[in-house]
């Protein structure tokens, strides 16, 4: 890893640990273990540095949960409904995989929390990696809701839905400093997801005895 991704990386990392405000330059320069002219060699100020990693963020994420075929409306091998099931798995299993309850934080969330206010254009760069995973998952919630007898055009709510559940899980784990409590938020979503899109249950409501 070269030094500029490594200073994003520390950059990533801080916030998920402390919060944007409590950053100081220095501590990136220390946990990338690069000097303060490295830093300023790739970056203005903490604030760009910030907004460049959400830029990452966003990229990488969305590559991740892409390569896993959550997202790929074309693979045929599992149903839509089966996917998202499985999304929510893997969500479960990156939280349950960490040792420190920062390594399964998001940092978009975390800094559109914190700075929506204070540095409104930081908060809309981060907000940027929220949105795009939002229209990353509605295909397939558009596809779901079509094979459970539902209406498509819920599928932008859905996805929506997905990130608010995702959001506030990981606000829980913190909140009750246990990775536990954000694993119990999502697999209760799990189990109203695999009901709302159960075709036969969708039958049933559209066609009351």
């Amino acid at each position: 890893m070269n030094t500029r991704d490594r200073l994003i990386g520390a950059m990533i990392d801080l916030v998920r640990q402390k919060g944007y405000d409590a950053v100081r330059v220095d501590d990136v320069c220390a946990m990338a273990g690069v000097s303060k002219g490295a830093f300023f060699h790739y970056f203005k100020s903490k604030q760009e540095i910030a907004e460049i990693a959400a830029d990452a963020w966003r990229d990488n994420s969305c590559g991740l949960f892409a390569s896993q075929g959550f997202v790929a409306s074309d693979d045929r091998d599992a149903s839509a409904r089966e996917k998202l099931l499985r999304y929510v798995d893997f969500r479960i299993a990156l939280i349950e995989g960490s040792s420190e309850i920062y390594e399964f934080c998001c940092y978009a969330g975390t800094l559109v929390q914190e700075v929506h206010e204070t540095h409104p254009e930081l908060s809309d760069r981060a907000a940027q990696g929220i949105v795009a995973h939002v229209a990353q998952l509605e295909p397939i919630c558009a596809e779901a809701l079509r094979d459970a007898g539902r209406d498509a055009a819920e599928a932008a709510a859905l996805a929506q839905y997905f990130q608010t559940v995702l959001q506030g899980a990981l606000l829980m784990a913190k909140a009750y400093r246990s990775p536990s409590a954000a694993v119990t938020s999502l697999e209760q979503f799990k189990v109203q997801l695999a009901l709302l899109l159960d075709g036969r249950q969708a039958q049933t409501e559209g066609n009351p005895e």
